[in-house]
């Protein structure tokens, strides 16, 4: 019991905490775009050559590329200068190999390279790569590298229309995007997927426990009892019936038709069945004293499932569909008592027995 509550526990912590990793992973997300979004000084057509902006306070800066998914960018043959207004000083453009990529619907954008710059004015010139005065250094040697790269396996460029570049505020650009926003949901959906399934394993192992306690709860002796006793009074006389199953019978029908004798009755009070049977009925053939037809109705309250009495008695000997008209929907026929007896079954949720006859030869 400690053990299904403790698990039940951890799956209802894992669905809590599951939902909240997701719901904090898209929240950042959404943070995320609009913290980028903030930061961009300035968008320019690669279809254009040349735009001023602002710097707003002396830092560090980045460039960034807009344009269709899964297309080259268009720096193969543009590179971007940027330098003061007034000045023929181009600021130096530091490639980075750790890039921020995103994918927004259609659009991707992609960091291609910072720089630092004064507070003041400035002039962004898209010029041919061929004549760009391209700085020595690390970065530059980047950035070159890039180009030749880009130029071997480009084949499906996006038109200069469909692009563009951008310059973001790098203090104001949030950290990355699949730390923050894709780590956690991906982290959610696992922690729901665990949760998930182990609740499916608990659920699993709860019943198969409650059919195994209610299984034992059920006493399976007093049903053996009264298969035992109905197989010793099938073959005995009118009075053993009674005196076996503990009923007293009373006829039925017409008492002038003698060509067969039709019985039935009820537990004795006090009777060692009477929390088993709700009713026998008995069939005699006129001129004989021991009975052709004998059938017992359980109590309504029984607690004898199909899945009990196949666990009690084992394999049956014969399994048989019961009549449509009947209220049956199974029969189970075992050798007790060397009678072969009848359990019929009610249908489902339940499967509860419903009637025990001893079959007679004939």
């Amino acid at each position: 019991m400690m053990t299904s509550i403790a698990l039940y526990s951890f799956v209802a912590a894992s669905l809590l905490l599951g939902g909240w990793l997701i719901m904090f992973g898209i929240q950042n997300l959404r943070g995320w775009i609009n913290d980028i979004d903030s930061a961009l000084l300035l968008e320019i057509p690669f279809s254009e050559t040349s735009r001023s902006f602002n710097v707003p306070t002396e830092g560090s800066y980045s460039l960034w590329i807009k344009g269709p998914r899964f297309r080259i960018n268009p720096l193969i043959d543009l590179e971007p200068q940027i330098r003061e207004e007034g000045s023929s000083t181009t600021v130096v453009l530091d490639g980075t190999i750790f890039r921020t990529n995103m994918t927004r619907g259609q659009t991707n954008i992609m960091k291609i390279a910072l720089f630092r710059a004064r507070k003041g004015r400035h002039e962004l010139d898209l010029v041919p790569a061929a004549t760009a005065n391209i700085k020595k250094g690390a970065g530059g040697t980047l950035r070159a590298a890039e180009r030749a790269i880009t130029r071997k396996i480009a084949g499906s460029n996006a038109p200069l229309v469909d692009c563009s570049l951008q310059i973001r505020d790098e203090a104001r650009v949030p950290g990355n995007w699949v730390l923050r926003g894709i780590a956690p949901i991906l982290l959610g959906a696992l922690v729901l997927a665990g949760g998930i399934a182990v609740g499916t394993l608990t659920q699993a192992l709860s019943d198969n426990v409650f059919r195994v306690s209610v299984s034992n709860a059920c006493n399976m002796a007093d049903l053996e009892k009264m298969l035992l006793s109905l197989a010793a009074a099938a073959g005995g006389t009118m009075t053993q019936v009674e005196n076996n199953l503990g009923v007293t019978m009373q006829q039925e029908g017409d008492p002038q038709d003698t060509s067969a004798l039709e019985f039935t009755g009820n537990v004795e009070p006090g009777s060692t069945l009477q929390n088993v049977i709700e009713s026998v009925s008995v069939r005699i053939v006129s001129g004989a004293d021991t009975p052709t037809v004998l059938l017992v109705v359980p109590r309504a309250d029984n607690c004898f499932s199909m899945d009990n009495v196949i666990s009690h008695f084992g394999k049956a000997a014969a399994v048989e569909v019961a009549p449509t008209a009947s209220d049956k929907a199974a029969v189970l026929v075992y050798k007790i008592g060397g009678r072969d007896i009848a359990l019929g079954f009610s249908a489902r949720p339940g499967s509860r027995l419903v009637s025990v006859a001893v079959r007679f030869d004939g």
